[in-house]
């Protein structure tokens, strides 16, 4: 239903959407419920989807409850939005919040066609907790929201096995993949996790390390191993149509073959100095962007020349310890990305290789914009940011919400 809904809309805004010119527009908000302590946001939330689903039991759509009887105090009381991202589907957002839990938001069947032209309420459909910090998680390629089967996400956990859950809850768990030190025969934290699209595959990364596991075989090791000396701890991995890139929080990036998975290059120093939080691909696949923690640019290397820096991304201000996830933008042939002062930044034409300033800047938070998300679906102009930061609770309130926003089209802007 709602998928039929927002590709019907997608031909006539594709033509029309302007979004590096335009401020988009607030369709969907989280409000309040998470700019609290952890154990006050979790009460607000639970009265919020009491009133909003009356008459059903809210204990389906919990997984993993026990896990949420603890008590947060100090620098970790914030209910942060840590990372946000779209279900391959375009229906859902998943998210992994400070209070160890993932959620998982719908988005409202008349987003862009609200007559009310109000933002929506955001509310979680379900919640997953789990008894740790989620160290990385990434959602299955094949995800439909209308098919039970394929609502998976892995979840990486340190000193457990891989996770396999289903984030249209139930049980926390329904399976594993175990990656295990065959020196001390302790269980590998995994400290990305990414599906390979259009495979069977799941890479994870780990110090100095890097995996295959073959999804299909549930409960196993990885097919395949690999030592990184000298290359830290993993922090992302991103994929191109027959190319993998590795970084670390050390600074070293490393390209490999996925067909060989031999190594077609690397470098052991990023640009600016600072670890590599994530890497971004160029739409023709020829350029990495890098998202470097404390950053003030974002550096453009030429996979063509060997990881060569030859550009910069200029006009950034991520100058924070805190990981800012960026993505490209609706078109997809631009960069955007959130800023510590809580607005977001877009560059377009990130094909071409060259020195650019940002080029349009919208403020979305008052606090650190943690992600921004482009709605994977063509033609929905439809982008996701989150935000929060930690902070003691004698600090000023912190902005942890969720917001939905959609780029007007020339005809609503004139």
């Amino acid at each position: 239903m709602l998928l039929a809904q927002l590709q019907a809309l997608a031909p006539t805004r594709l033509s029309k959407m302007i979004p590096s010119l335009e401020i988009p527009n607030l369709v969907a908000d989280t409000g309040s419920t998470y700019t609290h302590s952890i154990s006050e946001s979790l009460v607000n939330e639970d009265i919020q989807l009491a009133n909003m689903f009356q008459g059903m039991e809210l204990e389906t759509r919990v997984a993993g409850s026990a896990n949420r009887a603890k008590t947060w105090t100090g620098k970790r009381s914030a209910d942060v939005f840590k990372q946000t991202v779209w279900t391959p589907d375009g229906s859902s957002l998943i998210t992994n919040n400070e209070d160890h839990a993932l959620r998982l938001f719908v988005v409202p069947p008349d987003l862009l066609s609200n007559e009310e032209k109000q933002p929506h309420n955001l509310y979680p459909y379900t919640r997953t907790f789990f008894s740790s910090p989620i160290v990385s998680f990434s959602v299955f390629p094949g995800f439909q929201l209308a098919d039970y089967s394929s609502c998976f996400a892995v979840v990486s956990q340190r000193g457990m096995p891989i996770q396999i859950t289903n984030v249209l809850g139930g049980s926390q768990s329904v399976g594993c993949y175990k990656w295990t030190d065959m020196s001390n025969e302790q269980f590998l934290t995994p400290s990305s996790v990414a599906f390979r699209p259009g495979s069977d595959y799941l890479f994870a990364g780990s110090e100095r390390r890097l995996a295959l596991f073959n999804v299909n075989n549930v409960g196993s090791e990885p097919e395949y191993q690999w030592d990184m000396p000298s290359f830290g701890l993993v922090s992302h991995i991103s994929h191109a149509s027959k190319q993998v890139a590795v970084s670390s929080f050390s600074g070293s990036l490393a390209l490999y073959d996925f067909d060989t998975m031999g190594e077609v290059a690397k470098t052991s120093s990023a640009p600016t100095a600072q670890g590599i939080c994530q890497t971004l691909w160029s739409p023709n696949e020829n350029y990495l962007h890098l998202i470097c923690r404390g950053a003030i640019e974002i550096p453009v290397l030429d996979v063509r020349m060997g990881l060569r820096h030859v550009a910069t991304l200029g006009g950034w201000d991520g100058k924070t310890s805190q990981r800012l996830w960026a993505d490209k933008t609706i078109t997809g042939r631009g960069l955007v990305a959130g800023t510590v002062d809580g607005h977001v930044n877009t560059w377009e034409d990130i094909d071409m290789g060259i020195d650019r300033l940002c080029e349009s800047s919208w403020k979305a938070h008052s606090s650190p914009v943690s992600a921004v998300a482009s709605n994977p679906l063509t033609g929905i102009g439809v982008v996701a940011t989150s935000s929060g930061e930690r902070a003691g609770e004698e600090d000023r309130p912190v902005d942890c919400s969720l917001k939905l926003w959609e780029f007007p089209n020339e005809e609503e802007s004139q």
